[in-house]
């Protein structure tokens, strides 16, 4: 609508505050509006919940600034990106960790190019230090090269076999001893390592280890392939986890802080731990990226 030129904009302020005015609802729609279900603010909810101690957690990234996390210190809540992805349907892959998604961890399911990679390790002596990284094609001539030794295991157990059938057949006994069948390659046991090392023992040792530094187990299960454990140094705490390999002893980890992005502890406890299963006959597979 146009305004008459005589219609100051006071005039026309004044007149829309008259408006609004009239707009005002009566007092029995007012009546009902009070004994509507009331509404709150973000903020209002947040201190109703606190309030109840309930502890809020969201860590996707779109709702960053609302939730977050609202109790007495984020170091104290365990992410959401901890545990093994990827075992499959049945359970039948070796899965892997989550990729480091922050400066301060460090993983060996990274891109091995990434700062933030570091090598898995071994439990079997045998094995070459040559480098990989827990997805390579490293991981296939692993595993050929435990074909090839389980095929000559499988051969000299049936060499064993057959002399032993002869040994215990009577003298003068001319049943003819059945020749030790031929050899098939098998596929890698998923338990076993090179060198008789099983994996259950290989697991009882890294646990061991994580104990005898300090740190705090959280999950520890050999059926499952998986190790968590909380560091705590000067009050900021770490959290470490261990996957080790379904057909391989191959052990990949990942080490994150929760607070700080400051990755040398990370580094130098890794580093400690490993040696301190040196003479078990662990080790790095692979160098550790020094840029």
């Amino acid at each position: 609508m146009k305004l008459p030129q005589s219609v100051t904009r006071r005039a026309f302020a004044l007149a829309a505050t008259s408006s609004l005015v009239a707009m005002t609802p009566p007092a029995s729609l007012q009546a009902i509006a009070a004994d509507a279900p009331p509404t709150y603010s973000l903020g209002d909810l947040k201190k109703q919940l606190q309030s109840q101690n309930v502890d809020i957690i969201d860590t996707t990234e779109e709702s960053k600034g609302l939730f977050s996390v609202f109790t007495s210190g984020d170091s104290k809540q365990r992410p959401s990106t901890l545990g093994v992805i990827g075992r499959g349907t049945n359970g039948d892959l070796t899965g892997r960790l989550n990729s480091c998604d922050k400066k301060g961890c460090i993983g060996s399911f990274q891109d091995p190019e990434s700062d933030n990679y570091v090598p898995p390790w071994t439990y079997s002596s045998s094995y070459s230090a040559q480098g990989a990284s827990s997805f390579s094609a490293q991981k296939q001539a692993i595993l050929a090269r435990e074909a090839e030794r389980q095929e000559k295991l499988a051969a000299a157990q049936a060499a064993a076999q057959a002399a032993a059938q002869a040994a215990a057949a009577p003298e003068g006994d001319a049943t003819p001893v059945a020749a030790a069948p031929t050899a098939v390659a098998t596929p890698p046991s998923p338990a076993a390592a090179p060198e008789g090392k099983s994996r259950a023992t290989a697991f009882s040792e890294l646990k061991g280890a994580v104990e005898a530094a300090g740190g705090n187990i959280i999950s520890a299960v050999e059926a499952d392939r998986y190790l968590y454990a909380e560091f705590t140094d000067g009050g900021v705490v770490d959290d470490v986890e261990f996957l080790f390999s379904r057909d391989s002893p191959i052990v990949g980890y990942r080490s994150t802080p929760r607070s700080g992005g400051d990755d040398k502890r990370q580094r130098n406890r890794i580093r400690d731990l490993r040696k301190s299963l040196k003479e078990n006959g662990w080790k790095s597979v692979g160098r550790i990226n020094e840029s």
